[in-house]
C-alpha cells in the first residue's frame, strides 16, 4: 500500500494516490502536530499546545481523544501507519518516507553534503519535488506551526540557493537568469539571490545589467535600511570587474547562503 501523509502544501492524506479523508483543520492539525515528529513521541502537554496554542477548548482532553480516536478509524486499515500511545504521549509510527516532509529534510541534508555539482542539482530537484503547494502546513496557523512553517521555508530557501550556486559553477546560468530575476523581484533585499543573478547575468555576456542589478540593490539597502551591500554582493561584483570564470571550489555566494 502507498501511502503518504502530506504536510509541504495542504495537510492531506493519500492512501494508494487517493484522499482519504482526516477531517476539518483541527484534525488535520493534530495529525500533523505528530507528522512532523514521526516516530518520536509527543507529549500530551506538547500535542495540545501545537493543536490549539492559547486559544484551548474548554475540554481539551476530551477533544484531543475524539480527534486521536478519528484519526485511528482513518487508518485503521494502513499497516505502513499506526497512531501509537504511551505514557502521557502519543507517537505517529510510519515507515521511511511516508511523511513528505521527512523525505524532503532527508534530501536537503543530502543537497548540504553533496559535492558534485551535476548530482547537487539532481537532488535539489527531487528535494523541491516533494512539495505539492507554496505554503507548507496550509491553513494552520497556531504559533507552533508557524514557526514549523517557517523553519521549512528556510530550509528550502537553502536548498534552491545551493542548486542555483551549482547551476552557475556548471556554467549554465542562462537556466536560472529568469527565476533569479522573479527572487529579486520578490524578495528586493535578498543580497543571495541578488549576487547569483549578478553572476548569472554576467555570465550570459549582460554584465551592463548585473550592474544595474548591483547598483539598484546599494540604492536600496541604503534608502530603505541604511546599511551597505554584505559579503555576497561585493564578492560577486568584484568577480565582474574581474572577469567571472565558474570556480573549481564553491560557490562565492554559497558561504552566506545560510542568512535568508
Amino acid at each position: 500500500m502507498d501511502v503518504q501523509i502530506r504536510l509541504l502544501g495542504a495537510v492531506e492524506l493519500l492512501v494508494d494516490g487517493r484522499h482519504r479523508a482526516v477531517g476539518h483543520a483541527r484534525q488535520r492539525c493534530v495529525l500533523a502536530a505528530l507528522a512532523v515528529d514521526a516516530n518520536r513521541p509527543v507529549g500530551y502537554e506538547q500535542l495540545v499546545s501545537r493543536v490549539w496554542g492559547e486559544d484551548l477548548p474548554r475540554e481539551p482532553r476530551g477533544a484531543l481523544y475524539g480527534y486521536i480516536h478519528r484519526l485511528r478509524r482513518a487508518l485503521a486499515d494502513v499497516r505502513e501507519v499506526r497512531l501509537e500511545r504511551g505514557p502521557g504521549c502519543y507517537t505517529l509510527a510510519a515507515a521511511p518516507d511516508v511523511v513528505d516532509l521527512h523525505r524532503f529534510e532527508r534530501l536537503a541534508t543530502a543537497v548540504r553534503r553533496e559535492t558534485v555539482d551535476s548530482r547537487l542539482v539532481e537532488l535539489s530537484d527531487e528535494a523541491v519535488g516533494t512539495w505539492h503547494g507554496v505554503r507548507a502546513f496550509e491553513g494552520l496557523d497556531t504559533a507552533w506551526f508557524e514557526a514549523a512553517r517557517e523553519l521549512a521555508h528556510q530550509r528550502r530557501y537553502l536548498v534552491e540557493t545551493a542548486r542555483t550556486d551549482a547551476v552557475l559553477r556548471l556554467g549554465r546560468g542562462s537556466e536560472v537568469v529568469a527565476d533569479l530575476f522573479a527572487r529579486v523581484r520578490a524578495h528586493p533585499f535578498d543580497e543571495v539571490a541578488a549576487a547569483q543573478l549578478m553572476l548569472a547575468l554576467h555570465g550570459v555576456g549582460r554584465t551592463a545589467d548585473a550592474l544595474t542589478i548591483h547598483r539598484d540593490l546599494c540604492r536600496r539597502l541604503l534608502d530603505h535600511l541604511g546599511t551597505n551591500p554584505g559579503e555576497a554582493i561585493h564578492r560577486a561584483f568584484h568577480r565582474l570587474l574581474q572577469g567571472f570564470e565558474p570556480p573549481a571550489s564553491r560557490s562565492p555566494v554559497a558561504t552566506v547562503a545560510g542568512s535568508p
